[in-house]
């Protein structure tokens, strides 16, 4: 699609099917009332801005591979992954990433602060990262759910809260920039906070009040790695 794109009439997917929009500043269409109205592939190509003006799923790949795609305030629900050769991911506002369903996730790297990553439900999964990651949040809910940095760099603006679900890093580097009492928290009975190697950094220099909290027998598992707080970690229970 290298033109205006206002709809995409009565659209039904089909499994391996690729929308890509190529041309230069266009609006991306929203696609999430059913399994059938979704997207299956999605490509990003061209130039300029591609503008999400509603939820989207997908099915197959998000692929970056140029221009920025901009989220909009919007929320996307990947089943599959989410690659990038050139472009980024932006967000003008408060927009998610929500892994919803789907099972093994890879995230590929982008820049955005008002962009937060979440896990819902209860399908098993596993969101593994291929790229360094600058975002607002994140937010694990799903009990069967991992998040793993495995060698990059994940820069949290706000926070990390880990209702359920592990957060894990085998190497690279967590940074979680908030200097509040509640900077990390850990606050389910299946929630973990799982260092295994790399290094987790809560709260940049020169802040005091950054904390992780861990109640309602949250568990913080340090096997391996670094763990550096700014204050102190503050269990409530767990």
């Amino acid at each position: 699609l290298s033109g205006a794109v206002t709809s995409l009439g009565t659209f039904t997917k089909a499994t391996n099917c690729t929308v890509e929009y190529d041309g230069a500043s266009q609006d991306v269409i929203g696609l999430n009332a059913s399994a059938s109205q979704s997207y299956y592939n999605l490509t990003i190509n061209g130039s300029g801005t591609k503008l999400l003006n509603g939820n989207a799923k997908f099915y197959g790949d998000l692929s970056l591979t140029a221009s920025d795609f901009d989220l909009n305030g919007n929320t996307i629900y990947p089943i599959s992954n989410i690659t990038k050769t050139s472009g980024n991911l932006i967000a003008a506002s408060a927009s998610n990433i929500t892994y919803s369903t789907g099972s093994a996730h890879s995230i590929c790297a982008f820049s955005d602060n008002d962009i937060t990553i979440k896990t819902t439900g209860t399908t098993t999964k596993t969101i593994t990262t291929t790229g360094n990651i600058y975002c607002k949040s994140i937010d694990l809910s799903n009990p069967n759910s991992i998040f793993v940095i495995d060698g990059e760099t994940v820069t949290l603006d706000i926070d990390l809260e880990v209702e359920e679900g592990t957060m894990k890093i085998t190497s690279g580097v967590l940074n979680v920039n908030q200097n509040s009492s509640n900077a990390v928290t850990i606050t389910g009975s299946t929630s973990t906070l799982d260092i295994d190697g790399g290094t987790v950094n809560i709260g940049e220099s020169g802040d005091s009040e950054s904390d992780i909290v861990v109640n309602t027998s949250g568990t913080v598992d340090v096997a391996g790695g670094t763990l550096n707080v700014n204050d102190q970690i503050n269990v409530i229970s767990g």
